[in-house]
C-alpha cells in the first residue's frame, strides 16, 4: 500500500465509529497480502467439495418426495365430475336409452324430416322425441306439446304417436294432435287418410276420418267428437281458415288459434247467425274490419296488446 492509500485510509477511518472499525481494519490488513496475479485452482476446489459432500451423505437419511401426480390426477377427476354434472343438468347428454328428440322453441314453430321421410312441424314449446334406431324395426314417436305429422306410407310398420292418455296409430295419412302435459285437452285433427286413437283405459280405439277432430278431458275422462271442415286445429300449421256458414263464436274461436289473441264476448246478443269468409295468418285488422262490416251493430274493443272484448249483435 502506497502512502496515498495509507492517507486516504487514516482518513475514512477517522469518519467511523462503532463496532464495525475492527472488522474494517482486519480486511484492509488482509488485502497487504494480495497477489498480483494469483490464478485460483477452481478444478481442485470443485472435487474437494465433492469428496467433502460424499462423506456426508454417508449415512444419512433419506426422505422421499412424494411426487405431485396423485394430487394433480384429483383435482382432473374432480374436474371431470363437475363438468359432467353441468351437462347432464343442461340437458345436454345423450339419454341412457339412446332417446333423440327435437323441440320447438317457445316463441316459434321448428319443421323437421323423420328418418323414415315422415314430414312433421312442431308447435311452440313443444318436443318430439323418439329412439335412435327409429324405423329399423317400428316408427313409434313420443310428443309432449302439439305437432302436425305428414306420415310417409308403409302398410308393414305403422306410425304410432304417445301423447299422454292417447295413442295414435297410423299407416300414412296427415294430421294434427294437440297434448300439453299442462293442458286438460288433448286434440286429435285429421286433415287427410284416417287414424286410429286409443284412449288408456276407455276401452276400443276409435277411428276418425279427413274433417273428424275427437277431444279428450283428462279432468272429466270424456271423449267428445266434432266435424270440422275449417280447419280450426291446424290454424298455427296452415295459416288461413275457411269459413263456411259458421256462428260467430267458432269464427272467434278460430281467429284465436290463428292469431295468438283472446275474444271475450261480453254480449246477451244473438251471435248464431252463420259466416263465410277466409282469413290469413297477419291479418288480424282484416279479418276484424271483416266481421264489421258484415255484422254493423258488432263492436270489438281493444282491451291489452292481446285481448279483445266483443259487444254488441250480428243477428237482428
Amino acid at each position: 500500500m502506497d502512502s496515498k492509500d495509507k492517507n486516504g485510509w487514516q482518513n475514512w477511518r477517522g469518519s467511523q465509529s462503532g463496532n464495525s472499525d475492527g472488522m474494517l481494519q482486519r480486511l484492509w490488513d488482509a488485502s497487504e497480502n494480495y497477489q498480483q496475479g494469483y490464478e485460483p485452482d477452481v478444478e481442485a476446489r470443485l472435487q474437494s467439495f465433492r469428496q467433502s459432500m460424499a462423506q456426508e451423505s454417508v449415512g444419512a437419511k433419506v426422505v422421499p418426495i412424494r411426487p405431485k401426480r396423485n394430487y394433480l390426477l384429483r383435482i382432473a377427476a374432480g374436474l371431470a365430475i363437475l363438468a359432467i354434472g353441468i351437462l347432464l343438468f343442461k340437458g345436454q347428454l345423450a339419454p341412457s336409452d339412446g332417446l333423440q328428440a327435437i323441440t320447438a322453441p317457445i316463441d316459434g314453430t321448428i319443421e323437421k324430416t323423420l328418418p323414415d321421410g315422415s314430414q312433421i312441424e312442431l308447435n311452440k314449446s313443444s318436443e318430439l322425441s323418439f329412439n335412435a334406431e327409429f324405423a329399423q324395426q317400428e316408427r313409434r314417436v313420443k310428443l309432449e306439446g302439439e305437432a302436425f305429422f305428414d306420415i310417409k306410407r308403409d302398410e308393414a310398420k305403422p306410425f304410432i304417436i304417445e301423447a299422454g292418455e292417447a295413442k295414435i296409430t297410423v299407416l300414412g295419412t296427415s294430421f294434427n294432435v294437440k297434448s300439453y302435459p299442462k293442458e286438460d285437452i288433448i286434440e286429435v285433427y285429421v286433415t287427410a287418410g284416417s287414424v286410429s286413437v286409443e284412449i288408456a283405459g276407455a276401452g276400443k280405439a276409435k277411428q276418425l276420418s279427413k274433417g273428424d277432430l275427437m277431444k279428450f278431458n283428462r279432468k272429466a275422462s270424456k271423449i267428445e267428437f266434432e266435424v270440422d271442415d275449417a280447419g280450426i286445429p291446424v290454424a298455427w300449421h296452415s295459416g288461413h281458415l275457411n269459413f263456411k256458414g259458421k256462428p260467430i263464436p267458432m269464427v272467434l274461436d278460430g281467429m284465436e288459434r290463428l292469431y295468438g289473441v283472446n275474444f271475450d264476448l261480453n254480449t246477451t246478443q244473438p251471435m248464431d247467425c252463420l259466416q263465410t269468409l277466409t282469413v290469413q295468418e297477419n291479418e288480424l285488422d282484416e279479418a276484424i274490419e271483416a266481421l264489421r262490416l258484415s255484422c254493423p251493430n258488432m263492436r270489438f274493443e281493444k282491451t291489452s296488446d292481446s285481448s279483445y272484448s266483443v259487444s254488441g249483435t250480428c243477428c237482428q
